[in-house]
């Protein structure tokens, strides 16, 4: 398992607005796929934080994961699996990155880059099926 360092200065700008304005976008295209009735999963790729006595941190990484997407989406009536990966800011895929959605797409899997929900819905909307009008009503469940 590889292990990146993280110093406190990098800690704090982590923590700063890039994290949360992603996280926000990851949550925010997940609530419009439920809504939406496609299923989708954020998946969490940072590695498992460890704190050193400095204050800094080191992550401990699966190398298998290096580079999967932020969201898993499963599009019905199909089942295609898609993947999402957010970029805010000026974030660029890296090039492992590239290379997972490459390997995906190339077995038949969507993949999209998203930089807010429009993004996510104007690549969705246009691919038929269930995702008329209809499937894009949003869902109401009871919790009692």
């Amino acid at each position: 398992m590889p292990t990146v360092h993280i110093s406190p200065a990098q800690l704090k700008q982590r923590v700063g607005g890039s994290t949360r304005a992603h996280d926000a976008l990851v949550a925010a295209c997940v609530d419009w796929c439920v809504l939406h009735r496609i299923p989708a999963t954020p998946i969490s790729t940072t590695g498992i934080p460890v704190r050193r006595a400095d204050g800094s941190v080191d992550l401990k990484t699966n190398e298998r994961q290096e580079g999967f997407s932020d969201v898993v989406i499963c599009l019905p009536p199909t089942g295609r699996m898609g993947l999402l990966e957010m970029k805010t800011g000026g974030a660029r895929r890296s090039p492992k990155q590239r290379e997972m959605q490459a390997r995906f797409a190339a077995a038949g899997a969507l993949t999209l880059i998203v930089h807010d929900v429009e993004d996510l819905e104007r690549a969705i909307r246009p691919l038929g099926g269930r995702l008329s009008r209809a499937t894009l009503r949003p869902s109401i469940h009871s919790t009692t």
